[in-house]
């Protein structure tokens, strides 16, 4: 299941400075970027569209982002990127829509 198998069951978003220390990391599902040959520390976020019709929450992608420059991934950068959804959402609704 790896890292984002992880998050799109639980629709979380998950963290880790070391991912030598997540038993769950698998660099096949958890590395799409296959020009970063190590991986050191990832964050993986679920990205929400607009609600279901039963007002569950629409997951449209995962994004992954691995290697911060400083190494530490904190709480902060976790609610960074959570503001980043909603322009991430415009960006894809833009492209979807030219």
């Amino acid at each position: 299941m790896g890292l984002t198998g992880l998050v799109f069951k639980t629709q979380k978003v998950i963290y880790e400075s070391d991912v030598r220390k997540q038993k769950l990391f698998m660099p096949s599902l958890d590395n799409t970027c296959r020009d970063v040959k190590d991986v050191n520390s990832i964050m993986i976020a679920p990205i929400f569209g607009h609600n279901n019709l039963d007002g569950s929450p629409n997951l449209v992608a995962i994004m992954q982002m691995v290697n911060k420059i400083d190494g530490i991934i904190t709480d902060h950068d976790v609610v960074s990127t959570k503001r980043m959804y909603f322009f991430i959402l415009c960006l894809c609704c833009r492209a979807r829509y030219k």
